[in-house]
């Protein structure tokens, strides 16, 4: 599934998965204790701010490939079959 993003949009998918799962374990914690206040009320008590980068700017298919090259330095990827070559 990754596959199909581009890189800016993988982190940020990433990034969500971090978040909700934060929240799922925020949501365990307050429904077996004996809280007085709602979920909402305990999760803006907790602090907790958003990971995730809500301004995005649109990142050109020049910058795509300016990162690209510069991760493919440390991460060799493999390479992609053609389409009549995949099951």
């Amino acid at each position: 599934m990754l596959k199909t993003y581009l890189l800016s949009n993988s982190m940020d998918f990433i990034l969500y998965l971090l978040e909700t799962e934060r929240d799922e374990r925020l949501y365990n914690q307050w429904l077996h204790t004996t809280m007085q206040q709602s979920f909402k009320d305990f999760r803006k008590a907790q602090g907790l701010k958003s990971i995730r980068n809500k301004e995005k700017e649109p990142i050109t298919k020049e910058q795509e490939q300016k990162m690209f090259d510069f991760a493919t330095q440390f991460v060799k990827p493999n390479k992609l079959k053609p389409e009549s070559e995949v099951d």
